[in-house]
C-alpha cells in the first residue's frame, strides 16, 4: 500500500483527494498507514460499501436464482446442509 503514491506520480495521476476505508474503526497501525498518502483525507467508506454490495449484478442474480432452484429441489432436512455448505464456502 505504501507504494501507492509513488506509482501514481510515475503513471502521472493525482494522488487521491479522499481515501475510503472499510470497517468502522480502522486500526492505529491501518490509519497510520493510510495517512502517509499526501494531501489525501480519510474517509469511513462502511455504509457506501454496504450500499454498492447490496445492487447485484445480472451474474449474482443468475446465481441467487440457480441457487434458489437448487435449494427447492432438496427435502427440507437438507436445505439446512445446503446452506451451511454454502456458507462455508463448499
Amino acid at each position: 500500500m505504501e507504494q501507492i503514491p509513488g506509482i501514481l506520480r510515475e503513471l502521472g495521476m493525482a494522488p487521491a483527494e479522499n481515501l475510503m476505508a472499510e470497517g468502522d474503526e480502522p486500526s492505529c497501525a491501518e490509519w497510520t498507514r493510510l495517512q502517509r498518502f499526501p494531501g489525501s483525507r480519510l474517509i469511513n467508506g462502511s455504509h457506501a460499501l454496504r450500499k454498492a454490495c447490496s445492487v447485484k449484478t445480472p451474474y449474482e442474480q443468475s446465481l441467487i436464482r440457480r441457487f434458489g432452484r437448487t435449494v427447492r429441489c432438496l427435502p427440507a432436512s437438507e436445505h439446512t446442509l445446503a446452506l451451511q455448505a454454502r456458507h462455508d464456502g463448499h
